[in-house]
């Protein structure tokens, strides 16, 4: 996903033009890394070619970092470059400082990875969550700072809903954001598990996942029609509860009708049991 500069707040435009400022070797040593980076998964063949590209070429584009103390800072942007410095066992690397809060660090290091497209869909999502949860945005702002719809974050911060396995294939583009969001349509999680196994193995489209999604619906919907008509079921309650001196009700659920007896004691229990020719 790549943003365009008229679509960003005035702040993540500074972000993307700060590169073009003079930026200062510093000491590796009074770096640490952004503990809220949005960025949790670094893909090692990426690394390695970064890593390689430094050690001939040495680290091109300045990273962004924000002032932690009199001489400590923290990494806004740029971290992969940070990591492959390390590595290498640079001694420096070029920044541009910037005074900025946590809060707008998080804010431009999302919006960096956005526009570089560095962000698998779930960290975005997280760290759209990170901003409502710390830092207490609402979905409006976040549709206002990084160019997106309303309704886009809040179909995005849904996904958040669904289980870590389908989560995980989102986030290893096993599936996309639509498959994702047709799964949230189903009501229980082993539904939703259960049909992500065979959307991967039938390779689905959204569309195909769709109409397997409505036709599993249109089932649902008729199996909860009555199995069990509700004066018969009245009638056979009534018979029960007087048989077995416990009150007894029949439920439908689904394509079955389940008979619930309460009882009160363990001699409740003993008591019907032996009415039923069982020994306890």
């Amino acid at each position: 996903m790549s943003l365009s500069k008229s679509r960003l707040g005035k702040g993540l435009v500074d972000l993307i033009d700060s590169y073009e400022e003079e930026s200062l070797e510093i000491s590796l040593d009074k770096i640490e890394p952004n503990a809220e980076q949005p960025r949790k998964h670094f893909e090692e063949s990426k690394m390695k070619e970064l890593v390689d590209s430094i050690a001939q070429r040495g680290v091109i584009q300045p990273i962004i970092l924000r002032r932690t103390g009199m001489d400590n800072y923290e990494v806004v942007a740029g971290e992969r470059r940070y990591r492959a410095a390390k590595e290498l066992g640079l001694k420096t690397i070029p920044a541009v400082i910037k005074d900025v809060s946590k809060e707008t660090s998080l804010e431009l290091g999302i919006v960096e990875n956005i526009h570089r497209a560095d962000l698998n869909p779930i960290e975005e999502i997280e760290s759209f969550q990170t901003l409502i949860n710390q830092y207490g945005y609402t979905q409006e702002k976040i549709a206002k700072v990084f160019g997106q719809d309303r309704s886009t974050i809040t179909n995005k911060i849904r996904i958040l809903r669904l289980p870590k396995t389908i989560q995980n294939a989102v986030a290893t583009k096993k599936i996309t954001l639509g498959h994702a969001r047709t799964l949230l349509s189903l009501d229980s999680e082993s539904e939703q598990i259960n049909m992500l196994s065979t959307m991967l193995k039938a390779n689905m489209s959204v569309r195909s996942l769709e109409d397997a999604v409505k036709e599993i619906q249109q089932k649902e919907a008729s199996f909860s029609k009555e199995c069990i008509s509700k004066p018969y079921n009245k009638r056979v309650s009534t018979i029960l509860t007087e048989f077995l001196g416990s009150k007894a009700k029949i439920k439908n659920k689904g394509d079955k009708a389940i008979l619930e007896i309460e009882v009160c004691s363990e001699g409740d229990l003993s008591r019907i049991a032996e009415m039923m020719g069982l020994k306890i």
